[in-house]
């Protein structure tokens, strides 16, 4: 009877546990790129440039940020240097927030930060559990059961990721999504299980989207 007891009082204490142990993670996608077929770590363009400016003003009046997690290659850090200016937050970089089969050189910009080219030294290339194991790994090292928030400010093509695993493991009916520049998409992440789920998107001059209020997704989006 006691043993039965027991594991009456447990239950809601362990799953107390695991709902505290959720975080919310959102992902920024950088803004508008310069398409160029000679230019592997695209900066921003004017469009761009004016996107992340936009979206920084929009955090600061919405949310308290004191640190964005970012991807080093150009577009991204430009992006995040609006959003840092506009909500007071510090950048930390991480190289597994690169897009797929990027990777760091020694070459250097004026500013010293490294210049980001496409594939492995011997030519080969990242798959899409590669790119998503270093996503997952980079969950797992930095993002702690005490953490409420977190913000990072990447690419679409982890965004994509994720989704691409939700619907794989079918913990979500997703609905229709585009990955825009300069959109915010927020997950949920269980530290304990593992467990991601999507929760809301939204893009800079547009209210909020859920999952309730959209269809399926479009993960063609690029």
């Amino acid at each position: 009877m006691r043993k039965y007891l027991f594991l009456a009082a447990a239950v809601p204490v362990i799953f107390t546990i695991i709902y505290l142990s959720e975080t919310s993670i959102h992902i920024i996608r950088h803004g508008e790129k310069v398409i160029d077929e000679g230019v592997s770590d695209a900066p921003l363009t004017e469009a761009g440039i004016e996107q992340a400016k936009e979206l920084g003003r929009i955090l600061a009046n919405e949310y308290k940020i004191d640190q964005l997690f970012v991807s080093p290659m150009r577009r991204a850090r430009q992006t995040a240097e609006s959003i840092s200016s506009a909500t007071k937050s510090k950048m930390v970089f991480d190289d597994r927030l690169t897009e797929k089969n990027y990777r760091r050189s020694d070459d250097l910009y004026p500013d010293d930060t490294n210049v980001f080219v496409k594939y492995f030294p011997d030519g080969s290339k990242e798959n899409k559990e590669q790119h998503l194991s270093r996503l997952l790994g980079f969950f797992k090292d930095k993002i702690s059961i005490l953490d409420k928030e977190v913000w990072i400010v990447a690419h679409g093509g982890l965004i994509r990721r994720l989704l691409e695993k939700i619907q794989q493991e079918k913990i979500q009916d997703l609905p229709e999504l585009k990955i825009k520049y300069c959109s915010n998409f927020e997950f949920s992440y269980n530290k304990l299980t593992g467990t991601i789920k999507y929760v809301s998107h939204s893009y800079s001059n547009s209210p909020k989207l859920s999952a309730e209020s959209c269809r399926r997704p479009d993960l063609g989006q690029k």
